[in-house]
């Protein structure tokens, strides 16, 4: 029973996935349930499948399947699994490599992408870094030259202001040893007289120094500052005179920083002279000097010696 259920079992099989011509029309796949026994429910399925089937041919069929033999017909189906399998595989196998192929692709092409990126932006880095370091490069350059410029400032103040002390000393000290060698006399001579030996244009705010002496007899005369320090009490003639290479100027000779008198000259076809001249009575360390008015000069005090300051102790 066995035996003749598995035969028609393989009917039914070979009819419908081997498209076997039995008469009764062909690729017809018939719905059947599952039987409660295999052999009448087969059976059943195959005649309502067939149609006009005979059991003649049914018997025959039987027949031509028993005689191929279990063993025969487990290779036929076995076969047929294992064509469906490979051919299965090799689709798999063909749907795996397109798949890795295209993968593959699209990883190439944004990996390219993406390491044209990276480069874009570290171009754009490079670039930006390059251009800061410039402007901080050129900060730097420029807060060294200021702070160059007002170290060199500095300085040259300092260094002015100790050059115009020492000479002041300088001429202290030569004034004491000069008293000293003239003790017991009755008068101390001091004199003084320097030239200008560049074109003067001055705001007014500092002395003009006449800065070629010619006399310094008692050393009261500092030719850095353009000054005069008296070196002891006394009465004092002073004198000023000066060319103008341009224009007009105006100038004041002060004591202790007060205007005293006045001098103007101005140029008209030739250069124009002037002069200042003023006796005083000083004290030991009052400071006498010649200064330019401001507002009233348009052209410059002549050098090439042509000016002059000069002063001298003419009483006690």
């Amino acid at each position: 029973m066995a035996r003749m259920s598995y035969g028609r079992f393989i009917i039914y099989f070979v009819s419908w996935n081997l498209n076997l011509q039995v008469g009764w029309g062909s690729d017809i796949t018939p719905n059947i349930p599952f039987p409660q026994t295999l052999d009448e429910n087969l059976k059943r399925a195959v005649e309502d499948a067939a149609g006009n089937i005979t059991d003649e041919l049914f018997q025959k069929l039987s027949e031509k399947i028993d005689a191929l033999g279990d063993k025969t017909i487990e290779d036929i189906v076995l076969k047929k699994i294992m064509n469906k399998y490979t051919e299965t595989n090799g689709k798999i196998k063909q749907l795996g490599s397109n798949l890795t192929r295209t993968l593959n692709q699209k990883l190439n092409v944004t990996e390219s992408a993406i390491l044209s990126k990276v480069d874009d932006e570290i171009s754009e880095i490079t670039s930006d870094i390059r251009d800061k370091y410039l402007d901080f490069e050129k900060q730097i350059n420029n807060d060294i030259d200021s702070k160059q410029k007002t170290t060199e400032e500095h300085l040259s103040n300092a260094t002015e202001s100790m050059l115009r002390n020492l000479d002041t000393q300088l001429d202290q000290l030569m004034f004491n040893v000069s008293s000293k060698s003239n003790e017991g006399s009755s008068r101390t001579m001091v004199v003084f007289s320097a030239l200008l030996t560049k074109n003067v244009l001055s705001d007014g705010t500092n002395y003009i120094a006449f800065d070629h002496v010619v006399t310094n007899i008692g050393h009261g005369y500092n030719k850095t500052g353009g000054f005069f320090t008296t070196p002891v009490d006394g009465v004092f003639m002073f004198t000023s005179v000066f060319l103008v290479d341009d224009g007009y100027v105006n100038i004041k000779l002060t004591k202790n920083g007060n205007e005293i008198a006045r001098g103007y000259a101005a140029k008209d076809v030739r250069e124009g002279a002037g002069f200042v001249s003023v006796i005083l009575n000083l004290k030991t360390g009052d400071e006498v000097g010649i200064k330019m008015i401001p507002g009233w000069i348009t052209g410059c005090m002549r050098g090439d010696f042509y000016s002059s300051f000069s002063g001298t102790k003419v009483g006690h």
